[in-house]
């Protein structure tokens, strides 16, 4: 049974469990999303892997009790489908698009010796 989080009516006819099967369906393919920022980390990959993902449930769901039939379950899932595919390229895009951070140590005094340059072939001098 899904959470209720509110019953407007005695008779029990709300669309607040609806709502409330959407909200954590939503909730579910945000973690999902950051799951795939560590699992995947390319934004290109994020849509192949959400819709594997929710084909793979489609399957198990049809396996378990039929097709679904219901509407409300077509637009839960392709809902879920969305955040998930969506808010994971766009958390794999920011992290690709992120600076890279190089370290610069440098040595405490100038000595380039390492660097004879005078002892060398001067046709190898054209290509540094």
């Amino acid at each position: 049974m899904p959470l209720l989080l509110l019953q407007l009516s005695p008779d029990g006819a709300s669309l607040l469990p609806f709502f409330s099967v959407h909200l954590q369906v939503c909730l579910v393919a945000q973690n999902r999303a950051g799951v795939l920022l560590y699992l995947i980390e390319r934004a290109k990959k994020c849509r192949d892997f959400s819709a594997t993902l929710y084909i793979i449930h489609l399957f198990i769901c049809i396996v378990y009790g039929g097709w679904p039939s219901s509407i409300t379950w077509w637009i839960v899932n392709v809902t879920g489908l969305a955040v998930m595919a969506l808010l994971g390229e766009y958390l794999c895009i920011k992290r690709e698009l992120r600076e890279i951070r190089i370290s610069r140590y440098r040595s405490t005094t100038n000595d380039v010796s390492w660097m004879n340059l005078e002892n060398t072939n001067p046709s190898v001098l054209e290509f540094i």
